[in-house]
């Protein structure tokens, strides 16, 4: 499937050929993925080039952009790793917790210290 204007790209010999293969650059399938209009204007209408001030601000837009999915990216293993610690300490709790016997199922032979005086004093 095709995006409108690939037909005119190919047919009007704009991207350079070897063989009988048409060549497309990186770059081109990256500003095509980014914004298909953008990449139109400026491979098929040759557009003239944006004003200096509005270029510096699409750079500018462009880095805070990127460092945003830097750290989306960063916070999300971050996450992923607090996550995994969450799991291995309640599958620790519970390991120690299931071995523990509660108090009031243990025999007096088995009570701890200091729970036989209390026994002895409630009767």
């Amino acid at each position: 499937m095709t995006r409108p204007g690939a037909e005119h790209v190919l047919s009007c010999g704009l991207m350079p050929e070897i063989g009988k293969k048409k060549i497309i650059s990186a770059e081109e399938v990256a500003n095509y993925a980014v914004c298909p209009e953008a990449w139109r204007l400026k491979y098929l209408e040759k557009s003239r080039s944006q004003p200096a001030e509005r270029k510096d601000k699409g750079h500018a837009l462009r880095r805070e952009w990127v460092a945003t999915q830097e750290l989306s990216a960063k916070l999300r293993s971050y996450a992923k790793l607090a996550y995994l610690l969450l799991v291995v300490v309640v599958i620790i709790v519970f390991l120690f917790e299931h071995n523990r016997t509660p108090p009031y199922f243990r025999k007096k032979s088995q009570a701890a210290p200091g729970m036989e005086v209390e026994q002895e004093n409630q009767q």
